[in-house]
């Protein structure tokens, strides 16, 4: 089967990354349009947006969209029927799956024809509940060129990220590297701050590192009331991008990174802190090996990784998914279900967002937004009823 023609891309907010993603995965159809919704909202609203996207999938006859659900930005009921009426297949891009499974991801799943995650565990978690999910790894950027080598740029030991209070396990992990190392660690922490580093700066950092650190604890700032919450590890991009640039990676494990690399070939794995400066000094030591992993690394990264590969996965899990248009794996008719907690945090983000308005002096805004939130309260008290929408 031929990949849909016409494509919308609903990101969560305009960034380098996101616009990669967007061009990405429109190389499977033959036109796409990305919207970047957070963007969209901060100016004129939800209620804005959903008739932006509406129009354009009357203006384009549209046939498929894809939506990345890393935030809580749309109302599944509204989809829903978007989906119903206009006729349309909707993947959903879920990146953070580790952490907002239950949270984000189970719910928008419902509304989804196909399911791409980058967490290998949920997965089964999707397909026990006949969701049609696949494993497909972020695609990476890749450097025509390697970033220079230079001597004054060197570092032994590298590591970029944020060490805060709600990543509790990286920050053990950075308190032993401080005491125990001459780490260089570089907070990224966004493009509004001042330590945020470009994509181009932190190639040449990973380039001319003789290890690069990854951690994969996952974020905790929100309650769970599962008691090994804490212990999950994630996906995270970095590893793909240390070895885009050139150099070694040494993480700490994790299940889908397991997936993607072979450890002691492509990539280094740590399960504690001892084990962590066991390996750092290993390798440090022994640069030839070093170098071997860093070039399988890239050599793996390049083949399965890259823009044109992820494309290519994604219109074969594509191919293979037409059947479940509509159903689930079950061959039952799709049924949205919209959970408690979804429900809480969409009305307290839209109720934030209209605040803003308000006090931007955009009060046409404010009273299509609020009748916006009643429309997606009336669908839940459909749903569920009186007692559990109060």
């Amino acid at each position: 089967m031929d990949s849909p023609s016409k494509q919308i891309s609903l990101m969560s907010r305009d960034s380098d990354l996101c616009r990669f993603w967007a061009d990405t995965y429109g190389l499977i159809a033959d036109s796409n349009k990305t919207i970047y919704a957070g963007n969209i909202i901060d100016e004129h609203g939800y209620d804005f947006l959903f008739k932006k996207i509406q129009k354009n999938i009357f203006e384009d006859n549209v046939t498929q969209i894809l939506i990345d659900i890393s935030t809580i930005q749309f109302n599944p009921y509204l989809f829903y029927d978007l989906k119903k009426n206009n006729n349309l297949q909707i993947i959903v891009l879920a990146i953070d799956d580790e952490m907002k499974f239950s949270w984000i991801s189970a719910t928008l799943a419902t509304l989804a024809d196909l399911v791409i995650t980058s967490d290998f565990t949920s997965v089964m978690r999707y397909r026990q509940s006949g969701i049609n999910a696949h494993f497909l790894p972020l695609p990476v950027y890749i450097p025509d060129e390697l970033p220079l080598k230079n001597d004054k740029l060197q570092q032994n030991i590298s590591f970029i990220g944020r060490k805060a209070k709600d990543k509790p396990s990286r920050e053990i992990y950075l308190n032993v590297l401080e005491k125990e190392t001459n780490a260089s660690i570089f907070g990224n922490q966004g493009s509004e701050t001042k330590n945020f580093l470009s994509t181009e700066e932190m190639y040449s950092i990973f380039s001319n590192s003789l290890v690069n650190l990854n951690f994969t604890g996952i974020t905790v700032n929100i309650k769970s009331d599962n008691i090994l919450f804490e212990r999950i590890r994630g996906m995270k991009l970095r590893p793909f991008e240390i070895y885009a640039a050139g150099g070694v990676c040494i993480s700490e494990y994790s299940i889908s990174l397991a997936k993607c690399f072979k450890d002691g070939e492509e990539i280094i794995f740590f399960n504690n802190p001892k084990e962590m400066l066991e390996k750092i000094y290993y390798y440090l030591d022994h640069r030839e090996e070093a170098e071997r992993i860093a070039a399988a690394g890239r050599s793996k990264v390049i083949k399965n990784y890259s823009s044109e590969a992820t494309a290519a996965n994604l219109k074969d899990i594509l191919n293979k998914s037409i059947k479940f248009v509509g159903k689930d794996l079950f061959e039952m008719p799709q049924k949205l279900s919209v959970s408690p907690s979804f429900a809480v945090s969409f009305v307290e983000l839209t109720f934030g967002k209209i605040i803003d308005l308000f006090l931007s002096s955009k009060f046409r805004e404010c009273i299509k937004d609020f009748l916006y939130i009643l429309r997606f309260l009336k669908c839940f008290l459909n749903e569920n009823g009186l007692i559990l929408t109060i």
